[in-house]
C-alpha cells in the first residue's frame, strides 16, 4: 500500500474514579510508502533502496494503574480490639476529583531497506508528554494522614530508538539472521505543585559547591530536573596514622572545604552563636582543628 492512515477516537469510563471517569483519548498516524511510487520505479536507486517509508504518529493515553477501586471515597480500616470491641477509623481521605492521568505521544519514524530488504533499519524518535501523575502527596501529621491519592506533576519523556536487521545467509534452506537496537532516554520534571520554593522543589538535600563557592541543592524533585538523580559522596583521602594527619599537606584544602550552614531562625533563641541578625538566618563556619 501506498499510503497508510489510522484515526482512532476512545472515550473511556471507569468506575475507579467519580467526578472525572470519563476521558476522550483520541489517536491518528499516518505513513507513505514511497517505494510503491512510480517515479521512485522507475530510477535507479530502487535497485539499492527496497523499502522507504516515512511515518508520524500521536495520540493520548489514560492511565489509572495503582489506583484502588474505592480510592477516591476514601478508606476505612480497623484498630486492635481495646475492651474486647474492634474500632472502624477512617484511614484514607476522599478525593473525588482524581482525573484520568494522561500521556500525550508523538513519534516520528522511518523504515528503510537494502538489498531487496536483506539490509533493513527502523528509527524512531518520541516525545511523551505525561500530566496529571497519579501519585500519594505526603500531609503532615497533624492531619492524622501521612497521604493524600492525587493529580500532581507534568513529566517529560523523550528519545531515539534505532534497528537494524540482517538477513545474512538466505540459501539452501538455511536462514540467518541477525538484529541488533539502539535506545536513548531523557526524561524531564515539567511541572510540580506550587509549595513556594525555588523550581517548586520537594526534598533534596543542600551541600557546598567548592567549584561555585556557595550552597546547591542535589537530589530531590524539581522543574527542570530528572527523576532517578542520584549522589553520593567522593572520597578525598584516608588517614593511615597520625603522622599522616600531621604531616598532610591538605589541610589547607581542607579549610577550603568549608561547611557553610545556613539556619532559619524563627521564633527561637540560638545561645552560642553572636551576631544574629534580624533572628531570621545566620552563616556559621565549621573549623576542623588538628593538634
Amino acid at each position: 500500500m501506498k499510503y497508510l492512515l489510522s484515526v482512532v477516537f476512545r472515550y473511556d469510563g471507569i468506575s475507579k474514579l467519580k467526578d472525572n471517569r470519563w476521558g476522550f483519548f483520541p489517536g491518528v498516524s499516518a505513513g507513505w510508502n514511497i517505494t510503491e511510487e512510480q517515479f521512485w520505479k522507475d530510477s535507479n536507486v530502487s535497485d539499492l533502496i527496497s523499502t522507504f517509508k516515512p511515518r508520524l504518529s500521536y495520540g493520548v493515553n489514560g492511565n489509572v494503574n495503582g489506583l484502588g477501586n474505592y480510592t477516591v471515597y476514601g478508606e476505612y480500616a480497623t484498630t486492635k480490639p481495646y475492651g474486647g470491641e474492634t474500632g472502624i477509623y477512617n484511614s484514607a481521605l476522599v478525593n473525588t476529583g482524581l482525573r484520568w492521568e494522561q500521556s500525550q505521544s508523538f513519534e516520528a519514524g522511518l523504515d528503510i531497506g537494502f538489498f531487496n530488504n536483506r539490509l533493513s533499519f527502523i528509527l524512531d524518535y518520541y516525545n511523551r508528554k505525561t500530566k496529571d501523575l497519579l501519585t500519594d502527596l505526603a500531609l503532615p501529621g497533624y492531619t492524622g494522614f501521612d497521604k493524600i491519592a492525587t493529580n500532581l506533576g507534568t513529566l517529560r519523556n523523550s528519545g531515539f530508538e534505532a534497528e537494524v536487521r540482517a538477513n545474512i545467509i538466505n540459501k539452501g534452506g538455511f536462514t540467518w539472521d541477525m538484529t541488533a537496537n539502539l535506545s536513548t532516554v531523557a526524561n524531564k520534571i515539567i511541572k510540580l505543585p506550587d509549595n513556594k520554593e525555588v523550581n517548586n522543589r520537594v526534598g533534596g538535600a543542600q551541600v557546598w559547591d567548592p567549584n561555585k563557592g556557595e550552597l546547591v541543592w542535589v537530589g530531590g524533585r524539581q522543574e527542570g530536573g530528572k527523576l532517578g538523580e542520584l549522589i553520593a559522596y567522593k572520597q578525598n583521602h584516608i588517614f593511615k596514622d597520625w603522622d599522616d594527619v600531621k604531616n598532610m599537606q591538605t589541610i589547607e584544602l581542607i579549610m577550603s572545604q568549608i561547611c557553610m550552614v545556613r539556619v532559619r531562625q524563627q521564633n527561637m533563641q540560638v545561645n552560642k552563636v553572636g551576631n544574629l541578625l534580624n533572628q531570621e538566618m545566620f552563616v556559621g563556619r565549621i573549623w576542623m582543628e588538628m593538634m
